[in-house]
């Protein structure tokens, strides 16, 4: 094949069993046809399908090299098939009928593409796609590269996978010893000191999109993350169908946590019968796992144990050390950097019309640090209230310092009183009370905000927000969260009133609300409330009755008088 000056997509399979229908006994073979050895280390395959849609197949790991006329060879990592097959490199990823493939250097150079098929958008391709592959045959190129996928490949159906082996693994000059046996081994190429530490399986509310993994790096390095592979099960029927695949460029940098989100397309956590959970490499072996037998307890998570064992916690750690205390309340500190500085700025509770998904809150970062938003709560209720069933959850956003976050309030959702006493409680994802303000009689079409001396001022018309840069993925209107610099409107001082700063003291056990340890200890609100409007009751009352029997009086002196 001495027909190139660069490396070249030489043979491809799409399903290597007649009568399957799709086996996942998928490979993609590379050649070189040129006189020199070609690192390909942090290269990368990456497929698309027929609608366009792109994904990465694998990044070749570092120091690896394909000596002058060798191949390499990956293979999907499915049932020990890549092992069977001796490739250099796998991973969970498939190709299927009307794909098309890459090949692409450090630089995101497209050094070689092969389309098959009919129908595509957007495909990796040279000049006119090759035909669909049929089972059990591969598509192998030709001694030519003509630029044109349909002339220069053609049907096997002798299908003739080859490998580098440990010829791939380092140049001949190189300094890197090459390793004694014939292939790489895991354990030489995958990191095991990553674990998984945490799960979040039963949050409060709704569980999709909800539910998290945490993994740690126990090690001092850097391990590259793409396409290792979280997914739930024993493992007795392969990797999952839903499984959760790192992407390119997600690296866990030494002693550091991970909590990976699991997406709405991902697998989910069984909150009935028990679950496991397990981390693979991409070669398919499992380094590490997490089960449970019984029910998975709400809004508890499932955490590592410093033996290696699991159990039930109350103090949800995401993204941090695990902490393991007695039953009962809980009260830690707002101990992550830079949380206790983000701060309610402006609450918009009552535009005109109909409230339902037009109410907004934008808090401000008054700290020096970057503050993620995510899983953070809006709320509405009083000084001992539990935390609302159909209170906000923000997700997406981080907030830089000096920076404002506008959050609009979904319909469905929590909604601010119009009337009477309110407050708007925000939380961060521990359920630690954050910052509130309270307010009474919500002005229409008015914005409640705070001065630099700490007053509260209700200013008209109200700002619109929509002119802020969006930072969040794009939502609809009523999602929207915005980020906008810093800014105080001034008002007339007869406008001012006056916040209260009293201390919202924690629910009854099992239902804690956790304050912010900076706040000052003050007196029970709520009640102080109830006597309040207690005795302004009693005294309408009494005024009233007192104005109803002086008109009476005057009514008869009148009619007396006519007589």
């Amino acid at each position: 094949m001495g027909y190139a000056d660069h490396l070249v997509i030489s043979q491809v399979q799409l399903d290597g069993v007649a009568g399957t229908g799709g086996s996942e006994q998928d490979w993609i073979e590379l050649y070189n046809p040129t006189s020199q050895a070609v690192d390909i280390g942090g290269w990368k395959l990456r497929k698309r399908t027929q609608s366009g849609s792109e994904s990465s197949v694998k990044v070749i790991s570092s120091n690896t090299t394909i000596p002058a006329s060798g191949y390499f060879l990956w293979a999907n990592s499915k049932d020990g098939f890549a092992t069977a097959l001796n490739a250099d490199e796998s991973s969970t990823s498939t190709i299927a009928k009307d794909n098309s493939i890459a090949l692409l250097d450090k630089n995101d150079n497209i050094i070689d593409a092969l389309a098959w098929g009919s129908g595509h958008v957007n495909p990796f391709i040279e000049d006119t796609a090759a035909v669909n592959p049929n089972e059990a045959v591969s598509l192998e190129r030709l001694s030519q590269d003509t630029d044109n996928n349909l002339a220069d490949f053609f049907s096997q159906a002798s299908p003739h996978p080859r490998s580098c082996g440990s010829a791939c693994t380092a140049e001949p000059s190189s300094d890197i010893p090459a390793p004694a046996s014939s292939a790489p081994t895991p354990s030489s190429v995958y990191s095991s000191d990553v674990y998984i530490t945490e799960l979040l399986p039963n949050p409060d509310g709704s569980d999709l999109g909800e539910e998290w993994v945490e993994i740690y790096n126990a090690g001092d390095g850097e391990v590259w993350l793409a396409d290792w592979v979280l997914d739930d099960g024993d493992g007795s029927n392969g990797i999952g169908l839903s499984a959760y695949t790192f992407p390119e460029g997600i690296i866990l940098k030494g002693r550091s946590y991970l909590a990976v989100n699991l997406p709405e397309d991902a697998f989910v956590l069984n909150n009935v019968g028990g679950e496991t959970v397990r981390l693979l490499w991409p070669d398919g072996h499992a380094v590490s796992e997490a089960g449970y037998e019984d029910d998975a307890l709400e809004d508890r998570s499932f955490a590592r144990v410093s033996d290696g064992s699991f159990e039930w916690v109350k103090q949800v750690t995401k993204g941090r050390a695990n902490i393991f205390e007695p039953e009962g309340p809980v009260a830690p500190t707002v101990d992550v950097l830079g949380e206790h500085q983000i701060k309610i700025a402006e609450v918009f509770p009552n535009p005109a019309g109909t409230d339902s998904g037009k109410e907004w809150v934008k808090v401000i970062n008054t700290g020096t640090a970057a503050v993620s938003l995510n899983n953070w709560i809006l709320d509405d209720g009083d000084g001992q209230a539990k935390i609302g069933s159909n209170a906000y959850k923000i997700s997406g956003v981080t907030v830089e310092p000096g920076e404002t976050a506008v959050i609009t309030v979904p319909a469905g959702n929590v909604a601010f009183n119009n009337s009477g006493l309110e407050t708007v409680r925000l939380f961060n994802a521990g359920k630690v009370l954050i910052d509130f303000v309270n307010f009474e009689d919500a002005k229409e079409e008015a914005v409640l905000i705070k001065q630099a001396d700490g007053s509260w001022i209700w200013n008209t018309p109200a700002p619109k927000p929509a002119a802020a840069k969006i930072v969040a993925k794009p939502a609809a209107a009523s999602q929207a969260v915005f980020i906008s610099p810093p800014a105080i409107k001034p008002a007339a001082p007869d406008e001012k009133i006056q916040e209260i700063t009293q201390e919202i003291i924690p629910a009854v056990a099992g239902e804690s609300i956790i304050n912010n340890p900076e706040a000052q200890p003050l007196a029970d609100y709520e009640e102080a409330g109830n006597g309040q409007i207690e005795f302004w009751t009693f005294a309408s009352g009494l005024m009233a009755g007192i104005v109803i029997s002086l008109a009476f009086c005057y009514i008869g002196y009148v009619l007396g008088k006519r007589k």
